[in-house]
Order: C-alpha cells, then sequence, then structure tokens
C-alpha cells in the first residue's frame, strides 16, 4: 500500500505539471536557476503569467528563489523522482 505522504506529494507534482507554462518552467530549472524575465523569454509567456505560475510552483513546495541585487532568481527546490 502506498504512504499517505508519498500520495499527496504525488498529487502536488501532477497539480504543478498540470499546466503547460509551469511544466516548461519546470524543465527550464532542471537546467539552470532563471529571472521571470528569462522564464517569459522560454514559455512565451509574459512577465505577470510566469509569476504567478512561479507562485503556485512556490505555493506546492518545488522551487526556490534567491536574490542577485536586484534580480530574484528561481531554482528547483527538489527533485523530481519516479516512486520506488
Amino acid at each position: 500500500m502506498i504512504n499517505e505522504d508519498i500520495t499527496s506529494s504525488l498529487v502536488d507534482i501532477f497539480k504543478a505539471m498540470a499546466d503547460c507554462t509551469r511544466l516548461k518552467i519546470l524543465y527550464s530549472l532542471m537546467q539552470t536557476e532563471l529571472c521571470v524575465f528569462d522564464l517569459a523569454a522560454v514559455t512565451g509567456a509574459s512577465e505577470s503569467a510566469v509569476s504567478h505560475q512561479l507562485r503556485i510552483l512556490r505555493s506546492y513546495k518545488l522551487i526556490k528563489f534567491r536574490r542577485e541585487g536586484k534580480k530574484k532568481l528561481a531554482n528547483k527546490l527538489k527533485e523530481i523522482k519516479y516512486m520506488p
């Protein structure tokens, strides 16, 4: 039987990946950390839309931010792994 904590984590990951823009953001952040401007260029979405999606990803605890001068850089918080 699957553990309740694992089930909850998987549900959050699937919810996060249920949107094309969020999926593109996660894929991009797996390569390197990026700011909103760069993520907007990669995804083809507006900076406002990217910021909104980043807030959602952060609420699922899949990404985190760090400041570098005036820039706020996003990077992945944890690996997305398959179940054992």
